[in-house]
C-alpha cells in the first residue's frame, strides 16, 4: 500500500458516506491464528523517512520520535497527506510494535499496510497491517 492508496481509499470513504470524515483512524491487525479478531490503534503521528517509507504511529508513542501527537480524524489525515506529494509514492507501514529502552532508545516493528477499512459502529477508519487473511 502506497500513501496515495490512502489517499483515494479515504476520498472514496467520504463519498459513501460524509460522517466518514469524522471518524478516528487507526490501524489493525488480525490474529496470529487468524479466527478474523483484529486489534485496532489509534494513529497519533506519522512520519516518513529517506527510504520512501511512511509510518503510522500509534497512541504514546509519538513522543518517543519527538513527533507532536494528533487526535486525527480521518479528513484531519486526508487533508495533512494531501499536502504532502513528495510522499504519495512512499509504501506505508504501521509501527506494529514499538519498545523504549530505558535509556529512551525506540526500536520497533514496521508492519506493511494492505488495507481501508472502517467500523461504524465504533466511528473509526483503520488500516490493516501484516500478513493479509489467506482466501
Amino acid at each position: 500500500m502506497k500513501v496515495r492508496h490512502i489517499i483515494e481509499d479515504l476520498e472514496k470513504s467520504f463519498e459513501m458516506n460524509d460522517e466518514f470524515k469524522e471518524f478516528s483512524v487507526g490501524f489493525a491487525e488480525y490474529t496470529e491464528d487468524k479466527d478474523g479478531t483484529i486489534y485496532l490503534k489509534d494513529v497519533e503521528a506519522i512520519d516518513w523517512d529517506e527510504d520512501e517509507e511512511f509510518f503510522l504511529i500509534p497512541s504514546d508513542i509519538a513522543k518517543h520520535y519527538e513527533l507532536t501527537a494528533k487526535d486525527y480524524t480521518a479528513l484531519q489525515l486526508y487533508i495533512e497527506l494531501e499536502a504532502l506529494p513528495a510522499i504519495h509514492e512512499y509504501d506505508v507501514f504501521a509501527r506494529s510494535s514499538t519498545k523504549v529502552a530505558k535509556d529512551g532508545s525506540v526500536a520497533s516493528i514496521n508492519s506493511p499496510t494492505w488495507a481501508t477499512n472502517y467500523l461504524t459502529n465504533d466511528k473509526v477508519i483503520y488500516f490493516q497491517h501484516g500478513d493479509a487473511l489467506d482466501s
